[in-house]
């Protein structure tokens, strides 16, 4: 939507993103997420912040089509991680495998989706 992890200019990737590598860009996310899983069968998609019910519902769709999914969600820590209107979809759907919190660009943490629930 808002261009941030790879920008288009011109309909030319500002960033060698590598081959094989598409990127719809300028889009609302969940229209994207939709056109990437019905029109170029990903391996995997990649996209940053949920930001409403459109998308996490785009979001699982793509993963009910086998796609798999690599996302970002802005927090503090996982306190604050959990306190995110989202967050309970998200770890009740067992979409995601993995949550890895960063801290200053480097790997701080990696929870399993299961120790939530532990």
């Amino acid at each position: 939507e808002r261009m941030e992890i790879c920008n288009c200019v011109s309909g030319e990737m500002a960033f060698d993103m590598g081959v094989g590598c598409d990127c719809l860009s300028g889009i609302k996310k969940a229209d994207g997420i939709d056109i990437a899983i019905r029109t170029m069968a990903p391996d995997v998609v990649i996209f940053d912040e949920f930001s409403g019910k459109n998308e996490l519902k785009s979001v699982e769709n793509c993963f009910n089509s086998g796609v798999k999914i690599i996302a970002s969600i802005h927090a503090k820590d996982v306190n604050d991680f959990l306190k995110k209107p989202s967050t309970q979809y998200i770890l009740t759907s067992k979409i995601f495998d993995y949550f890895v919190f960063l801290k200053d660009f480097k790997v701080e943490k990696i929870i399993q989706s299961g120790e939530f629930y532990d």
